[in-house]
C-alpha cells in the first residue's frame, strides 16, 4: 500500500491564535490502528465523544497538509478550518473493514475541503480540482529541488518528477497565476489604489519626458543665433517649438520659396550652428 509522506514545511504562523491552536493540538495523544477501529464503529453508532477522539488525534495530519496550500493567497487559519471540516467528514464515512487505515481515507476529504475553499475564495478565476493539485504539486518540488540543488527546477525536470509532459507542466503555471483588480487598496491607509501607480507602457517614461524638453529648450535657446527665416525654416522642417515636422517641399510653399533654396538656408543654418554652439542635428 502507498504510504503518506509528510513533508516537514514552514508554517506561515499569521495570528497569535493560531500558535495558541498548534499547541492545544500537540497535546492530544495518537492512537493506534486497533483504537481507530474501535472508535470508528462507536461513531457508526452516533457516539459523539468517539468522533471527537478520532477527530482531536488527527488534526496535527490537517495542519501538515493544509500547509501545502499556503501559496493561494488563503490564510493557513482558514485552509485548516477548511481541512479540519474534511477530517470530520471522513470520520464519519470511514469504513474500516476495508482494511486500510483511517489517516489514508482521510487525506482524500481533507485534501477537497480545502481546495473547494480555494477555488470559492481564493481565485476570481476558478480553476478545477486537479489543476490546484498539480500546482500545489509543481510547487513542492520546486521547494524540494531548490533547497536541495540551490536553483530552480526547468520545467522538463518538474515534468520528469510528476511523470507528466512538459506541455501539461506548462499548462498548470501558466495558470497559476492569480488575477489581481486595479482597484484592490495599497498601503495600510487604502489611500491608493493599484491602478494608481501601474506604469503604461505606451508613455515615455518621466526621466526621457523631462530630458527631452530640457534638449527642446536648449536648441530652441541656440536657434536664436540665427536669421528669422532661417529659424523657421529648421523649426518647420524639425518639428521643433511646437510646430509639426514638414518636408522641404511643404516649407518651399510656405515660404514662397524653391525647394533648393529652402535646402541652402537649412543646411546653412545648421553648420552655423555646430560651429558655433557645437550642436548635432
Amino acid at each position: 500500500m502507498r504510504q503518506i509522506k509528510i513533508n516537514k514545511t514552514i508554517t506561515n504562523r499569521d495570528s497569535n491564535s493560531l500558535n495558541i491552536y498548534l499547541a492545544e493540538i500537540s497535546k492530544f495523544p495518537l492512537i493506534s490502528t486497533e483504537e481507530e477501529v474501535i472508535l470508528v464503529r462507536k461513531i457508526r453508532e452516533g457516539d459523539q465523544a468517539a468522533l471527537e477522539k478520532l477527530v482531536k488525534s488527527n488534526l496535527r495530519f490537517v495542519v501538515s497538509i493544509a500547509k501545502s496550500y499556503q501559496n493561494y493567497r488563503m490564510t493557513l487559519n482558514d485552509l485548516i478550518n477548511a481541512g479540519n471540516m474534511g477530517l470530520i467528514e471522513a470520520a464519519k464515512r470511514f469504513d474500516e473493514t476495508r482494511g486500510f487505515k483511517f489517516i489514508c481515507y482521510s487525506v482524500w476529504w481533507i485534501r477537497q475541503f480545502i481546495i473547494r475553499l480555494i477555488q470559492e475564495n481564493g481565485r476570481v478565476i476558478r480553476l478545477p480540482n486537479n489543476q490546484i493539485h498539480w500546482i500545489t504539486q509543481i510547487n513542492k518540488v520546486r521547494d524540494i529541488f531548490e533547497s536541495l540543488f540551490e536553483r530552480l527546477p526547468t520545467n522538463n525536470e518538474i515534468a520528469d518528477t510528476l511523470y507528466l509532459t512538459v506541455e501539461k507542466i506548462n499548462e498548470y503555471i501558466n495558470n497559476s497565476f492569480f488575477t489581481y483588480s486595479l482597484d484592490v487598496p495599497i498601503g495600510e491607509k487604502d489611500v491608493i489604489t493599484l491602478l494608481d501607480i501601474l506604469a503604461d507602457e505606451n508613455c515615455d517614461s518621466t526621466d526621457c519626458l523631462v530630458c527631452d524638453n530640457t534638449f527642446a529648450s536648449e536648441v530652441i535657446m541656440r536657434l536664436k543665433i540665427l536669421p528669422v527665416r532661417t529659424q523657421q525654416i529648421i523649426n518647420l522642417y524639425y518639428g521643433i517649438n511646437g510646430n509639426q515636422q514638414t518636408t522641404l517641399i511643404e516649407i518651399a510653399h510656405i515660404l514662397h520659396l524653391s525647394k533648393e533654396r529652402v535646402r541652402q538656408i537649412k543646411d546653412d543654418g545648421i553648420r552655423k550652428l555646430r560651429r558655433y554652439c557645437n550642436v548635432k542635428l
